[in-house]
Parts: structure tokens; C-alpha cells; sequence
């Protein structure tokens, strides 16, 4: 059935009841006969007041008074009938409604025709289903797909390991799929058969982040530094030092590496907010300012003033740790953005609960390897206290 066509059926149906609804009954009614039921309704109440009378509930004087006045109201109901007449209808009143109703279909009819797609078939909810099931077996495709040119790589680079080409696709795929000691293994060749350029360096300094997972990392500062050195105005190279000098409390050299990533970009790049925020956590020395709201009280450094005032009250507390379980808890399940898992950890941060904030923050690690996607989050972690020497806090300096 097409679309127009129902449309017609389900109109006409509409338009039926409307007027149906609409009409009233044209048939004129006798005033005789409603007069002559009403006098007899009033000959019964007089009957009943005889027979009031007769039982003894009423005497005389009250019987005379009630007949009085059903005489009154049967003079009221005589003119009342004497000036009746038959209801007719309006010649217009059997026509507005059919009337009315056409124009508005019509006018739907028209709107729908021109902003609507009429010859557009329904998705019944198989169909929805088999699109999602395309689409999941596509992507297992494209992972299978994948895996197969990644495993002849692999194999022609055992084959010929001289091979730099191989090892600049390999090591990218390692960082993919969080192979990171291989994503290292693959860099070190890069560097060593093309030289210590700067983008070579900056790769293996961030595979070497990513492996180490939050711990101590000696060799990525001198990489990063050599790659500065190497070409001064590489981006990647310099966001990843301002970081590293950041993580490390190296305040002055990281204000310095800041200003120099931002003196690269005109404020319209995507790392330019991000750098803003490192310079400020530079110029803070990591110091939390008690008169910026937006900042996270140090993990090391709790005091009672630096938690909301909400948390002093224990059924607030509760309330809102519940509100973080079930964001740890959907974030395990089903992961989440950055942002997110940004958000969990500063949570766990106010909370007061540095194993829960630093094992988010890892987790946050593994699930966002690229460093430039997290700086927000590096930022607030080592403001906090949770990338220490040990893997511990450490007191803020």
C-alpha cells in the first residue's frame, strides 16, 4: 500500500467521524407532547401529597403549601412549552466541518510533499538489526584485514630487518593495537637506520611513555631534547618535552618549552588550549591557587579546606561517591572519552582517594597511549602527585 494511498483512507475515516460528531439532529420536536408528560408528573406528585396526607405525615396547611407550589411551576413549564420551537440547523453548519477538514488535509498533503520523502521505504527493526550486524562484521573485517598485512610485515622485515620502510609501518601498528615494547623495538630501528632525525626521536620517546605506563622513563628527556635540538620548530617534539618537563617538575624549562610550542601556532590549533593549560600549571609551579575554583587539591597535600563543602557532609559524600563508582564502572565496562576519564580521576583526586585517582589515571593510559590526546590529564595527574619516582605521590615542591 502506498503512502498516498493511506493517506486517503486514514482522511476519509477522519473526515467520517467529524462530521458524524458534527451533525445535529434536524428533527423538530411537539410542545403538546412534552407538555402533557410534564402535567402528568405533576398529577403523580399531587397524588403523593393526598396520600402524604392520608398516612398523617403531613397536615393540611403544608399540603396546601406544596400544592401551591406545583401549580406555580406548572404555569412556569406551560409558558415555557408555549414559547418552544423546533431546532433547526444553520444551511452553513452541515458544510464548515467537511469543509474545514478537506483544507487541512490538503494543506498536509502539501507540506508533506514538499519537505517530506514519501518514496522513502520503512526500516523495519531486521533491517536495523542487519545493518548493525554489517557494520560489526565490516570492522572485523578491517581488524582481520589488518592483522594479515601487519603479520607480512612482519615476516618480510625478519627477512630483510635493514628495511626502515618496515619499521616506520611497524611500529605505528604496535602503538594501535598497545604492543608498546614492540612499538619500541620498532622506533630504536628507525633511529638507528635513519638517524637520530627529530620525528624518529619523538616516536620512540612516546613508545617508550607508553610502555613505561606512568613510571619512570630516563631516556625520554634526552630523546625529546635531541629532537628539538634537531629541528626546533617540530611540534610534536616540543609539546612532548613541555610535557615530560611538566611531569618531572622541571618548572622553569617547561615554562620555557611552552612558550616556545606557542610561539609555533596562532591560537587556532587543536594543541594550542592544551599548551595554555601546561604554561599555567608551569607558571603554578603545580601549586593549586585557593582562588581558583576550577583547580584539584593536591593527592599529597589534603586539607580541609580544599574539598567542597558538599563533602563534609556524609550523605553527600556517599551520593557522590556512588555517582564516581558507576563512572568507574561504566568506564571499565565500556570505555569512554578522555575527557571522561579526565573527569574520573579529579574526582578521585577531590575525594581524597590517591590509589583510586592513580590507578584511573593508568587505566586512562592504556586506553589513550597518545600523550597529545591526554595532556589535560598528564597535567592534572602530575599537579597531583601521581606520577612520581616510585609510582607514588610526591610532595609538591
Amino acid at each position: 500500500m502506498s503512502i498516498w494511498l493511506f493517506i486517503f483512507i486514514m482522511s476519509a475515516i477522519a473526515l467520517a467521524a467529524l462530521v458524524f460528531a458534527g451533525r445535529r439532529s434536524a428533527r423538530s420536536f411537539d410542545p403538546a407532547e412534552g407538555l402533557s408528560k410534564t402535567e402528568a408528573l405533576f398529577a403523580r406528585q399531587l397524588a403523593e401529597i393526598d396520600a402524604d396526607i392520608a398516612a398523617g405525615k403531613l397536615n393540611e396547611a403544608d399540603a396546601e403549601a406544596a400544592r401551591a407550589e406545583l401549580a406555580r411551576e406548572l404555569v412556569r413549564h406551560r409558558e415555557a412549552f408555549g414559547h418552544s420551537e423546533p431546532a433547526t440547523l444553520s444551511p452553513w453548519a452541515g458544510r464548515a466541518i467537511p469543509l474545514v477538514s478537506l483544507l487541512v488535509v490538503g494543506l498536509a498533503i502539501l507540506v508533506y510533499s514538499d519537505v517530506g520523502r514519501p518514496g522513502m521505504p520503512a526500516a523495519p527493526l531486521a533491517l536495523v538489526q542487519q545493518n548493525a550486524a554489517a557494520d560489526a562484521a565490516e570492522k572485523q573485517a578491517a581488524a582481520a584485514e589488518f592483522a594479515k598485512a601487519l603479520a607480512e610485515v612482519e615476516k618480510r622485515m625478519q627477512e630483510d630487518p635493514s628495511d626502515i620502510r618496515g619499521w616506520q609501518v611497524l611500529g605505528p601498528a604496535y602503538l594501535r593495537l598497545g604492543r608498546f615494547d614492540d612499538a619500541v623495538a620498532a622506533f630504536r630501528k628507525v633511529v638507528e637506520l635513519g638517524g637520530p632525525t627529530a620525528p624518529a626521536q619523538t616516536a620512540l620517546a612516546e613508545a617508550l611513555i607508553m610502555a613505561a605506563n606512568g613510571g619512570e622513563t630516563p631516556e625520554v628527556l634526552p630523546l625529546l631534547e635531541s629532537a628539538v635540538q634537531e629541528d626546533p620548530n617540530y611540534v610534536r617534539a616540543r609539546f612532548f618535552l613541555a610535557a615530560e618537563l611538566t611531569r618531572t617538575r622541571q618548572w622553569d624549562k617547561a615554562v620555557e618549552n611552552w612558550r616556545a610550542l606557542m610561539s609555533l601556532g596562532d591560537g587556532t590549533e587543536d594543541w594550542y588550549d592544551v599548551a595554555r593549560n601546561g604554561l599555567s600549571v608551569a607558571l603554578a609551579r603545580g601549586e593549586v591557587s585557593p582562588s581558583d575554583p576550577s583547580a584539584e587539591p593536591s593527592v599529597s597535600q589534603p586539607s580541609a579546606n580544599a574539598a567542597p563543602s558538599a563533602l563534609n557532609d556524609p550523605a553527600q559524600r556517599e551520593r557522590i561517591m556512588s555517582m564516581v563508582a558507576g563512572l568507574q564502572a561504566r568506564l571499565d565496562d565500556q570505555g569512554g572519552s578522555i575527557e571522561e576519564w579526565t573527569r574520573l580521576v579529579r574526582s578521585y583526586v577531590v575525594l581524597n582517594q590517591p590509589d583510586k585517582a592513580r590507578a584511573a589515571y593508568q587505566a586512562a593510559v592504556q586506553a589513550f597511549p597518545d600523550a597529545a590526546q591526554r595532556a589535560d590529564l598528564d597535567a592534572l595527574a602530575a599537579r597531583s602527585g601521581l606520577t612520581g619516582a616510585d609510582g607514588g605521590a610526591t610532595q609538591n615542591q
